[in-house]
């Protein structure tokens, strides 16, 4: 290589090392690097009763078993002979 290309080698990536530098502080935002972000309360031992319009004595209590009919069989798919 002669001296003007490695000259010119240096020329080009010290101009494209400045190129990338101004793009990345454009992009980037440059030093001005704050913001406003939503803060939350802290955790506490307190706890807090639900509603009372729905958590109440007379709630429905979906755990509860449900029997429809007079049926006592524990499997109502199954009969007699044990088949299906």
């Amino acid at each position: 290589m002669r001296q003007k290309d490695i000259a010119l080698i240096v020329f080009a990536s010290g101009m494209s090392a400045l190129i990338a530098f101004a793009l990345g502080n454009y992009v980037l935002g440059g030093t001005n690097r704050s913001t406003n972000v939503e803060t939350v309360q802290a955790i506490t031992a307190e706890f807090q009763l639900p509603d009372s319009r729905f958590f109440n004595d007379n709630s429905l209590n979906p755990t509860t078993t449900i029997q429809i009919g007079d049926s006592n069989n524990p499997n109502p798919f199954k009969d007699s002979q044990g088949t299906q």
